[in-house]
This record gives C-alpha cells, sequence and structure tokens, in this order.
C-alpha cells in the first residue's frame, strides 16, 4: 500500500512537472516570437536612421548647389556692368564737341526771355487801365439788374399770391359741401351702437373662455389619472429588471451572461432566451410554489437556444472570454401542440384537480416547449384539499405526479407486480425565484379605466375643439366691429379736422386778400 500511495503522488508530480514544462515552452516560444518581433522593429529602426541620415546629406549638398548657383549669376552681373561703364565713358567723348554749341543757344534763350519780360510789364499797365474802365459800368449794369429782378420778383409774388387765393377758394367751397354732407350726429349714433355691440361680443367670448378654463381643467385632471394608471401598469409589466436583480442574487453568472447576451444577440442565427426563471410569468403568484416544485432550480437558471450551434458558440464564448459557468438547453423539434395530458382536466376534476401545471403560467414558445417536453409540466394537475381525500382514486387514474394544496405526491408502480404502489408525498417549500408576477386582473381593470379615460380626454377635447372654433369666430367678430369702430371714429375726427381746417383756410384767404401790392405804383 506504500509503494502503491508513493507511485500515485510520484504520478502526481508528474504530471505538475509536466504541465511546468509545457508552461515553460509556451512561456519560452512566446519569448521567442516577442524576440522575432523586436528583431524587425530594431532593423526597421536602423534602416530609418540610415535614410535620415541620408537626407541630411541631401540636404548640405543642396545648399552648396544653391550657393555655386548664386555666385555664379553674381559675377555675370558684375561683368555686364563694368561693359556698360565702359560704354558710357566712349558715348562722353563722342558727345563733347556738341557741348559747345549747346552753351551758344542757351545765351539767345536768356536774352530773348529778358526782351519779353520787359514787353509783358507794358502790356499790364495797358490792361489795368481798361479793366477801372469795365468796372465803373459794370456797377451801373448791376444796378440796373437789381432794380429790374426785385419788380419781376414783386410781378411773381403778386400772381403766386392770386394763384393761392383762387386755390384757397376752390378748397374752402369744397370743404363747406364735405362738412355739409357728413352728419356728426349719426356718425356718433353709429360709434354707439358698435360700442354695445363689442360689449356684448366680449361677454361672449368671455363666457367661451370660462367653458374652455373648465374643459382644460378637466383635461388636466383626467391626464393626471391617466398618467397615474399607465404608471402602474408600466409597474404591473415591467418585471425584467426586478427578475434580473433576483438573478443576480441567485446566480452572477447567469447574471453577467444575460447582461452580455442582451448587448449580443445578433450575434446568432436564431433566438437564445435568457435564464428560463426570467421568461415565466405566473398567472396567479400563488401558483408559484408549484411551478418551482416541477422545474429544478438547474433549469430554472438555464438558458434556452433555438439552435444547438448556437448554444454552444454562446457556451463557449461565455466560458472561455467570459469566465463564467452558465446552463444552456435546447429548444425540442416537437411543436407545442403535440404535447396533450393523457388525460382531460373534465376527467379528474371530480377530484379536486383544477389545472394543469402548464396553464398556471404563460413563456414563450421555445421555453414551453423544452418544460413539456422536459419536465412534462402539460401532464401534471394541481388539485386542492379535496384531492388529499381521492389519493386512492388518483392511484387508479393512473397520474404519477400531482399536486394538493401544500403538498406534492408521487406514485411509484413495482416493476414486478403493477398492482403494488407506493405513494411519497412532501410539503411544497416557498417558492424563491418566481416571486414576482403580474395580477391580471388588476392588470385588466387599469388596462379599461385607461380607456375609459382616453375616451373622457377626446370627448373634452373635442369639446375644446369646438369652443376654440367659436372663439375664433368670435374674435373674428369682434375685431370686425372694432375696425368699424374705428373707421368711425376716424370718419368723426375728420369731420373734427375738416372744421378746424375750413377755418385756417379762411383766415388764411384774408391774409393773402390783406397783403396785395400796388404794381403800378411800383414801375413807376
Amino acid at each position: 500500500f506504500d509503494l502503491h500511495q508513493r507511485l500515485k503522488e510520484l504520478q502526481q508530480k508528474r504530471g505538475t512537472l509536466e504541465s511546468t514544462l509545457q508552461g515553460q515552452k509556451t512561456r519560452l516560444e512566446q519569448d521567442r516570437q516577442k524576440v522575432s518581433h523586436l528583431d524587425a522593429e530594431v532593423k526597421k529602426i536602423q534602416e530609418h536612421k540610415e535614410v535620415q541620415h541620408r537626407i541630411e546629406r541631401m540636404r548640405q549638398k543642396l545648399a552648396w548647389m544653391e550657393y555655386e548657383d548664386a555666385r555664379h549669376l553674381f559675377l555675370e552681373e558684375k561683368n555686364k556692368l563694368r561693359d556698360e561703364e565702359n560704354k558710357l565713358k566712349v558715348k562722353e567723348q563722342e558727345q563733347a564737341p556738341l557741348q559747345s554749341a549747346v552753351d551758344k543757344v542757351s545765351k539767345w534763350q536768356a536774352d530773348i526771355a529778358a526782351t519779353d519780360k520787359k514787353l509783358k510789364t507794358e502790356l499790364a499797365t495797358g490792361i489795368k487801365g481798361i479793366e477801372a474802365s469795365l468796372q465803373n459800368l459794370g456797377e451801373l449794369a448791376d444796378k440796373f439788374s437789381s432794380i429790374k429782378h426785385e419788380l419781376r420778383r414783386k410781378i411773381q409774388e403778386e400772381e403766386g399770391r392770386n394763384e393761392r387765393m383762387k386755390k384757397y377758394i376752390d378748397e374752402i367751397a369744397g370743404f363747406e359741401r364735405e362738412v355739409a354732407e357728413s352728419s356728426r350726429e349719426d356718425v356718433e349714433a353709429a360709434i354707439k351702437d358698435l360700442q354695445e355691440k363689442i360689449q356684448a361680443c366680449n361677454r361672449d367670448i368671455s363666457s367661451v373662455s370660462n367653458e374652455k378654463a373648465t374643459a382644460d381643467n378637466f383635461i388636466r385632471d383626467k391626464q393626471r389619472e391617466s398618467s397615474a394608471v399607465v404608471q402602474e401598469i408600466k409597474r404591473l409589466n415591467d418585471l425584467s429588471n426586478q427578475r434580473l436583480e433576483l438573478l443576480r442574487r441567485r446566480s452572477r453568472d447567469a447574471y453577467e451572461a444575460t447582461v452580455w447576451l442582451q448587448q449580443n444577440e445578433g450575434r446568432f442565427k436564431g433566438k437564445i432566451y435568457p435564464p428560463i426563471m426570467t421568461q415565466i410569468d405566473l398567472l396567479n403568484a400563488s401558483d408559484a410554489k408549484y411551478v418551482e416544485a416541477q422545474i429544478p432550480v438547474k433549469d430554472l437558471l438555464a438558458f434556452v437556444a433555438e439552435y444547438p450551434e448556437d448554444l454552444n458558440s454562446f457556451l463557449g464564448t461565455i466560458r472561455d472570454t467570459r469566465n463564467l459557468r452558465v446552463n444552456g438547453v435546447v429548444v425540442p423539434s416537437e411543436s407545442l401542440e403535440s404535447f396533450r395530458p393523457r388525460r382531460p382536466l373534465s376527467e379528474i376534476s371530480r377530484c379536486g384537480f383544477r389545472a394543469y401545471t402548464q396553464s398556471l403560467f404563460s413563456a414563450p414558445d421555445g421555453v414551453m416547449r423544452y418544460l413539456c417536453k422536459r419536465h412534462r409540466v402539460h401532464d401534471i394537475p394541481v388539485g386542492d384539499a379535496r384531492t388529499e381525500d381521492c389519493l386512492a382514486e388518483v392511484r387508479q387514474l393512473g397520474i404519477r405526479r400531482f399536486f394538493t394544496r401544500d403538498n406534492v405526491y408521487s406514485v411509484k408502480v413495482s416493476q414486478y407486480d403493477p398492482s403494488r404502489t407506493t405513494t411519497m408525498s412532501s410539503e411544497l417549500s416557498a417558492p424563491r425565484l418566481l416571486t414576482m408576477s403580474v395580477d391580471v386582473t388588476d392588470l385588466n381593470k387599469l388596462e379599461k379605466d385607461k380607456q375609459a379615460l382616453a375616451e373622457e380626454i377626446a370627448a373634452r377635447t373635442a369639446e375644446v375643439k369646438k369652443l376654440n372654433a367659436k372663439d375664433r369666430t368670435l374674435q373674428q367678430q369682434l375685431e370686425e366691429l372694432r375696425m368699424a369702430k374705428k373707421r368711425l371714429i376716424g370718419e368723426l375726427s375728420h369731420i373734427k379736422q375738416l372744421s378746424v381746417v375750413l377755418e385756417q383756410k379762411r383766415n388764411a384767404l384774408q391774409r393773402l386778400q390783406s397783403e396785395a401790392i400796388d404794381l403800378d405804383a411800383e414801375r413807376r
């Protein structure tokens, strides 16, 4: 035995050493690859430095070439300048004989300029005498022109005064006719009538506004009620976050895998359902204990895939890259309609059976097919207190597993003597994973309340639309009445203004008549 134990220890040590050796080989290969990669990087850096060195040499060579080009250009320009200076000296020597002739012409020009200056002085003296005589003559002409212009101005002023007097006479006649045609009393009476209509229209608008305010308050109240109902419906319907939190507390690996699946659903060919516990919706929360008693916790935490290849890919990714341990199952090929109980509920209801386990909850088709195939939820009946009193009859019916109000029963038949059966029972435990469910009755009532509130809001909204249309009509009528009143007030103001303008025109006419000019006396 000691040798055997020693041999086992040596074998274990050998396995450990082989694992260590394999790890060292793997690390050595990784280091070799890393060194190979670094050799390539070093080679690239050396090549880069060589290229940089060549570029620097080319830059220096380029600067020297530019300097040589500039120096050659400077020498060429310097030689050209020297040639031009030599040509200039030759030209100056050729022009020397002509300079004396130019000096003689300059002297002759100076003599002519002195003679011209003397003649201009004598001419200026004669012109001054002529200008003095012309100035005396101009003063006499200006005086005559001023008198003539003043007389013409007075004639034009008198003609303009006569025209303005004629214009004032015509305007006064027109204003007198217009004042005679306008009745100030009729306009004031019409304004008073319009004011009464405006007040009546304002009262109607105020009444409509009050009705609108009442309707708007009603709508706001109903909208608040509707919002509260919608929030309650949302609270009842939205169990996913609560279920995920329960899943996190029960299995962190399953929770993290579910979160990853929600973010990567598009990577798979078919549907992969999160853990079954998140897909089951109980019709009555009190039935959770039956469903949990029939479905093991391992399956309640399992993912359900439509295709085996999707499940393998999902589990491989979760286990290898995320280091998570979860369970997964595949949807069976049978349709949901193929899963029927061996006995209709009507045949066993006399024993207190009220439903099969499948009818206690709802779930997606694929999940339900798996539960029927694997856990026969379609064939496990649920009874009540009466079932406890009918156990013998239940065994005769051939039911091998069933629930009463607080217990689960299993009936085992002997392989050697079918007439011998053994019945075992155990008390149902309180549910732990399916504790959250929706009260369908309350949900239906809330949906009806929501619909009724929507209908009330729609009816009052239609009433508000009618009131808005009536208000727009009244506002339009009010605006028309105000415009009519404004026109009449403008007309009344115009009548008053006509009287003032007529008086002003009469005064202006009298003033013009008193400003007449005696043209005969002015001509003399």
